[in-house]
């Protein structure tokens, strides 16, 4: 997965060139939350589609789509939208996070930061180290495909958030739909944490 986290796209470049002038010209000394917020509200102008992963010729391999590929294909999926993500994160300073869950026939991807005041997580994270990071606010996950438009509930939202956010999510509730996910379901597992550091 590590190797689909390129902060040094000039489409990452580009994104993160704006939301450093939406923040003064400078992230020193920003607000994180801030920062993210208004990566991902960049992101959901830009009216990309969800959908589902396409097949590839290798069984239990998904084919992630870099940023030039979401931009041309105007679409993405749950992988391709948090490699992306993680890509702007880091490449606003942030301490970017990919958490892949899964449960009964389903498998999904989320996205956020690590507080650089966090403590180590053990090498392999569980669900009770991710629900105590997000208690103490040292973790800050959101549903990624909420800045896409869909129709349908992709993963923990609502279905009126989707439809109060005109098909996609308001960043805060991309933020509870993955809080949710995370904290509510008891029917899901850890399968991969990659910390970007």
């Amino acid at each position: 997965m590590i190797q689909h986290v390129n902060p040094a796209n000039p489409r990452v470049r580009d994104v993160i060139n704006l939301v450093r002038k939406l923040m003064g010209g400078s992230f020193v000394n920003a607000d994180r939350l801030e920062i993210c917020t208004l990566i991902y509200r960049t992101i959901r102008t830009q009216h990309f589609a969800y959908e589902y992963e396409p097949p590839t010729l290798v069984a239990d391999r998904q084919a992630v789509r870099t940023a030039d590929d979401i931009w041309n294909d105007n679409a993405a999926t749950c992988l391709d939208l948090a490699c992306l993500f993680a890509s702007l994160l880091k490449g606003a300073g942030l301490s970017s996070v990919i958490v892949i869950v899964a449960g009964p026939n389903f498998s999904h991807a989320l996205v956020g930061y690590k507080s650089p005041a966090a403590p180590r997580w053990p090498d392999r994270p569980g669900l009770g180290n991710l629900r105590a990071s997000l208690i103490t606010g040292e973790l800050v996950l959101f549903e990624s495909t909420g800045a896409t438009e869909h129709d349908n509930v992709v993963a923990a939202e609502l279905p009126q958030e989707r439809r109060e956010g005109n098909r996609s999510l308001e960043f805060a509730a991309a933020k509870a739909a993955a809080e949710r996910l995370v904290r509510e379901r008891s029917d899901i597992e850890v399968t991969h944490v990659l910390e970007v550091p």
